[in-house]
């Protein structure tokens, strides 16, 4: 379908717009909230009030205290006219942009299948290097690029200037893995010593490791048995 219409973002009251706020209490606005809203209406954005308030006081009521804040809406429940004259009235909310203080964004999906609970987790990136063109930035770039898709924050070695003796390479990776919270493996990482190293580091720490072969998360396992690098922690594979 041929875009031909306004953006639109519906967003939510409640402990969105106005905080502690249901049902009667509308002292407290959310301003980064309420300016960035009104921003996009000033850029002619089409803005919705997405709530479970519905009728009586307690719409009337949040419709009072967004007026007195500067915030009208052009709509409440209700879709854009066009997406009704296209797709019919339907009960879901069509937007551009959703807030609200229950969302969960795909990234924050993504990551909590790898098990991390809080918000942009941060990634080292591991692989081979030496004797690929251009030291392998291409695929470091590429995976750097997946990654930040899906909501981590990344290292990426492939960034740090050519030209230094190999020996000062790996304590500045090694720093790099330590304020990490997880490692990815290229494919190709098992031919790099480097690699193999940073590996077992992270092992070592405890970190998280995920393989670009499958994109699985290992999860970590505390036991008493040492694994091959003479650590106490072991990685389930």
């Amino acid at each position: 379908m041929k875009e031909s219409r306004q953006k639109i973002l519906g967003v939510d009251f409640d402990d969105t717009l106005f905080l502690n706020s249901f049902p009667h209490n509308y002292a407290e606005p959310n301003w980064p909230v309420i300016n960035y809203v009104k921003k996009r209406q000033q850029e002619g954005w089409y803005i919705i009030l997405v709530t479970c308030r519905t009728e009586g006081e307690y719409i009337n009521g949040a419709l009072v205290a967004a007026g007195s804040v500067g915030l009208y809406f052009d709509a409440v429940n209700e879709n854009h006219p066009y997406m009704i004259s296209q797709f019919g009235d339907s009960r879901k909310i069509f937007c551009d942009e959703y807030i609200d203080d229950k969302c969960v964004s795909l990234a924050d999906v993504r990551t909590r299948e790898y098990g991390f609970e809080s918000a942009s987790p941060t990634v080292y990136i591991a692989g081979k290097m030496r004797g690929l063109k251009g030291n392998g930035k291409q695929q470091f770039d590429a995976a750097a690029r997946r990654l930040e898709s899906m909501g981590f924050i990344v290292l990426n070695p492939s960034v740090l200037p050519s030209g230094l003796p190999d020996e000062k390479y790996m304590p500045i990776c090694l720093s790099m893995l330590e304020a990490a919270d997880c490692i990815y493996m290229l494919d190709n990482w098992s031919d790099s010593r480097g690699a193999i190293a940073e590996l077992g580091y992270a092992r070592c720490q405890g970190k998280r490791v995920i393989y670009e072969r499958d994109e699985t998360a290992e999860r970590t396992e505390y036991g008493d048995k040492e694994n091959e690098n003479g650590c106490g922690n072991e990685v389930a594979g």
